[in-house]
């Protein structure tokens, strides 16, 4: 019988925290598969999903930057928490909300609430992580996450037909709110001080975005998510 190297496994934070963000990603991929063959639920043209599908990554390329200003000023255990929670209300607006205007709120969030939860996974892995596992534990958060987006499309889209696209959010709404308590139980990082006692101001992210190879890396970066 095989027998892993503790080593070789990413430690428990990591898991707890790869888990977490899969959990949250269930909804965003399902609305992927269901309201673009299905915009009749909503009570939405196409043009209208084509907006509420992009404005998501559209908006990361502000909140990217500030996330890691929270992160720095409040540590990673409050703006995680607080994300995590803040996708289960972006599910409720997913599942029962045909405004249009609510909807884009909520993908907005959704995309804010993004930045967040990728900056801390990112974050956790690496500082559980030393020079000789830092590989494997940065690409094991990595796949561990998109269980998420292959769950919420496949799954996502079989219950939306058999049960309906509300039970189904709630579905994965369950799934989310306990990846939040297992985290806040088990990742390690409620008693960790913050990760720095400064943060850097918000505007500072102004002169780094009139960097010409920054402001090309973001472009390029935002057109190949929208492919």
């Amino acid at each position: 019988m095989i027998k892993l190297n503790p080593s070789k496994t990413p430690p428990l934070p990591i898991l707890v925290t790869s888990l977490s963000v899969s959990a949250a990603l269930l909804g965003d991929a399902m609305l992927y598969v269901v309201m673009p063959s299905r915009p009749e639920l909503w009570h939405l043209t196409i043009v209208q999903v084509g907006i509420l599908l992009s404005i998501n990554r559209l908006v990361r390329l502000l909140t990217n930057p500030l996330s890691s200003v929270f992160v720095e000023r409040y540590g990673v255990y409050t703006p995680f928490r607080i994300s995590l929670l803040a996708s289960l209300g972006v599910l409720v607006a997913y599942a029962f909300s045909k405004n249009f205007i609510v909807l884009v709120f909520a993908r907005l969030l959704w995309g804010t609430c993004w930045s967040v939860l990728r900056l801390v996974s990112q974050w956790v892995a690496s500082d559980q992580s030393t020079e000789e596992n830092i590989g494997l534990n940065l690409s094991s958060n990595a796949s561990i996450i998109r269980i998420g987006s292959i769950g919420g499309a496949v799954f996502g889209g079989l219950l939306s037909d058999y049960l309906g696209y509300e039970v189904a959010f709630m579905l994965f709404g369950m799934f989310t709110l306990i990846g939040f308590f297992i985290w806040i139980r088990r990742s390690g990082y409620q008693h960790r001080e913050k990760l720095v006692k400064k943060g850097r101001k918000a505007t500072e992210f102004i002169g780094v975005l009139k960097d010409p190879n920054v402001l090309v890396l973001s472009i390029s970066s935002m057109l190949a998510g929208l492919v």
